[in-house]
């Protein structure tokens, strides 16, 4: 048996693929148990050469119910088993052509490595730190660590963050050494089941293939202005808007991926 911590955990799609195989979503489940007292019941003599018992046994069965909850991490092992039943869930702890052309889309996988969170979140996540660190830093000194200027530039690459589409935080999973064929995933921050300053490192990640990014192709980790490019406007409100120039990504912010990479779907993520 496999044991897994999970640090990030999407029990939505969880459910949703066991639903779509067992045609339900079991939340509770019922155990039984019973136990059975014995004990003799009779008339007993004894003499100089004899002794013994006249009787029968009598048994009592005391049944107890218990009403437990699945647990998500055997909601996981489910899903892996249902998937085993026609063939190995493929995992993959290393990556080169022959493996690549072997996957496909919609397949579930495992792939083991090295993740981490986009350009824009470690830049935001350094930021946010030593903004702490300026405001302990005043409680010992009458002048302060961070000037308004620098502390107007780095609330502005704040803000760039919070332009980001939705909840989701973009991440990158490569593989030890070799170069190419990045894993490309958007977690849910409601689903981390750790800090994220805990989440990076070597890990696991159970996942569905989106979609394959071919050599040549590429992918931009984080592009804060997307949802403005693909705004419904009339002609005249376009031409109100900035250009497609200035609605891109900076460089230093955008975390382009070249291809081959793949783009999944995260369910699990555990060590």
């Amino acid at each position: 048996m496999v044991l897994r911590n999970f640090l990030y955990l999407n029990e939505q799609i969880l459910d949703s693929y066991l639903s779509a195989i067992e045609g339900y979503i079991p939340t509770k489940v019922t155990q039984t148990t019973k136990e059975t007292n014995s004990r003799n019941a009779g008339i007993s003599g004894s003499c100089k050469a004899i002794s013994g018992g006249i009787g029968k046994n009598k048994s009592n069965e005391i049944e107890t119910l218990m009403e437990v909850e699945i647990s998500s991490a055997s909601k996981v092992q489910k899903l892996i088993t249902y998937l085993s039943e026609e063939s190995e869930v493929p995992f993959f702890e290393y990556m080169d052509e022959s493996s690549w052309k072997m996957l496909n889309r919609d397949e579930v996988v495992e792939f083991m490595g090295n993740i981490r969170f986009s350009k824009l979140k470690e830049i935001t996540t350094a930021v946010s730190e030593l903004e702490k660190l300026s405001t302990i830093f005043q409680d010992f000194s009458d002048k302060p660590l961070i000037d308004n200027k620098t502390l107007k530039t780095l609330q502005g690459i704040k803000s760039l963050n919070s332009l980001q589409k939705g909840n989701e935080i973009p991440c990158v999973l490569s593989f030890g050494d070799v170069k190419d064929y990045k894993v490309v995933c958007y977690l849910d921050e409601s689903c981390f089941n750790v800090e994220q300053e805990n989440f990076i490192g070597v890990v696991t990640i159970l996942c569905k293939i989106q979609k394959k990014v071919e050599k040549g192709n590429s992918i931009q980790l984080t592009d804060i202005f997307k949802t403005f490019r693909e705004m419904p406007l009339n002609r005249e409100q376009r031409r109100s808007m900035p250009s497609k120039k200035q609605l891109e990504t900076p460089k230093e912010f955008a975390d382009v991926i070249k291809g081959p990479a793949f783009v999944v779907a995260p369910i699990a993520i555990y060590n």
